[in-house]
């Protein structure tokens, strides 16, 4: 295999495979173009073809780790996981495959070769569009609540995303990280990269939100195949209450009605976050396992 670093290139022959693949009936965000390409420098990300599929190497904490490849059917995908393994034998890097679904897990769980850690902190949330749009019944009533009590206190504007933008949403930025100790500093960098390529990978959607002058929240998310939502990043000002929830209201309302489900990604083990995504009622979790060999 012969790598090259992760980017913008890979995307007509990703597209070409998301569009063929027949073994998935729900993607994780490491089959997100955009996913992927924000990640791309803090993960040293790259990518090669072969005739199985596109196949991610990167590296976290000076270790290299392989992603699910990305695959068009289950024979090429088990195909990919043994060309993993057979890299890392060549190549004196100990073998494994982060972040498979169950549905991946499933196709390789019986190969007595391997063994699997599920990662509970990598779960992915799971839930319907219908849902989180109506917000109906008693489990959504404190939600409600919030957006009734932003309509009433604020006078608003939600609006599409505008280079001329970018500026406020870098300011708010540093407030959102002023009160988050647990803010990644490339996270910054990333969202920058992905509004200034907004338009070069996929369908990936941004609005902003204004009260008055001041730009109090943004949202990016991007849709796939299986008209499924993942929300990429979402960050507003806590000094306006109800902020969150306004803000994805109101971009699965503007763009996402026609949708199935919306992926709020992980939560990372992080407490604070973990209960804030469970207050939304999860349809699912997307569990994700860690493949790796055993020991002989």
């Amino acid at each position: 295999m012969r790598f090259e670093e992760f980017g913008y290139g890979f995307f007509e022959d990703y597209r070409k495979i998301i569009n063929d693949c027949s073994f998935l009936s729900v993607f994780g965000s490491e089959y997100c173009y955009a996913v992927m390409c924000a990640l791309k420098d803090y993960q040293k990300l790259q990518g090669a073809l072969t005739e199985n599929g596109l196949i991610i190497k990167g590296e976290y904490k000076g270790k290299v780790f392989f992603g699910p490849p990305i695959c068009r059917d289950e024979k090429g995908f088990v195909a990919a996981i043994e060309e993993i393994i057979a890299y890392c034998r060549d190549n004196g890097i100990e073998p494994g495959v982060k972040c498979l679904t169950e549905e991946m897990y499933r196709l390789v769980k019986d190969d007595e070769r391997y063994q699997f850690v599920e990662v509970r902190d990598l779960a992915e949330y799971f839930y319907n569009v219908e849902d989180l749009i109506s917000l109906s019944g008693k489990k959504y009533h404190s939600k409600r609540n919030f957006i009734n009590t932003f309509n009433r206190l604020y006078e608003y504007r939600f609006v599409p995303y505008r280079p001329e933008y970018l500026e406020k949403i870098d300011n708010l930025i540093q407030i959102w990280q002023d009160n988050k100790a647990e803010y990644s500093e490339y996270e910054r960098d990333a969202i920058l990269f992905t509004l200034n390529n907004i338009g070069t990978c996929g369908n990936v959607y941004c609005d902003v939100l204004f009260v008055g002058d001041d730009l109090a929240g943004f949202i990016v998310g991007s849709v796939n195949k299986h008209l499924d939502v993942n929300i990429i990043y979402e960050k507003g000002n806590i000094e306006y209450k109800g902020i969150y929830p306004v803000l994805l209201n109101s971009f699965l309302k503007e763009h996402f009605e026609h949708c199935r489900y919306v992926n709020m990604q992980e939560d990372m083990g992080l407490e604070g976050l973990r209960k804030a995504k469970l207050s939304y009622h999860p349809t699912m979790l997307l569990k994700k396992y860690h493949l790796s060999l055993k020991q002989s």
